[in-house]
């Protein structure tokens, strides 16, 4: 039994390219998701687009970040990691250790990178400045 459990498992994924720094180019909300009325839905959203809409995120090879997203009480990210089993970059306050604030997988698809959010259904469309 013990075997087909493991067999289950997610494999661990290559970390993505990542390092550099991106913007976001536009917000798009995901089906699926928490049980919300289309209104509700649609007043999160606005918030979200307001939010994160033109900001970017700098990542450095030494795992520190900086982003221009400042969402009302979130505190500052300054490292972030990568945890291959979840195919997720976590964003942090401290390095090492359990200060997520939040995490996203990166999705590559027809040329284009998207940011998927993990447990929303928020979908950041991106674009990799030059540096």
């Amino acid at each position: 039994m013990l075997f087909a459990v493991a067999a289950f498992l997610p494999e661990t994924q290559p970390l993505p390219k990542i390092v550099g720094k991106w913007k976001v180019e536009s917000v798009t909300m995901a089906e699926g998701g928490p049980k919300m009325t289309q209104q509700e839905k649609k007043l999160i959203f606005n918030q979200i687009v307001k939010f994160l809409t033109d900001k970017t995120f700098e990542f450095n090879a030494d795992q520190r970040c900086k982003t221009s997203v400042a969402l009302p009480d979130m505190p500052f990210i300054n490292y972030w990691s990568y945890d291959s089993r979840k195919n997720e970059v976590q964003l942090k306050t401290t390095k090492g250790d359990n200060s997520l604030i939040m995490g996203f997988s990166v999705l590559e698809k027809d040329g284009q990178v998207f940011f998927v959010m993990s447990e929303t259904p928020i979908v950041l469309k991106m674009h990799k400045l030059n540096q």
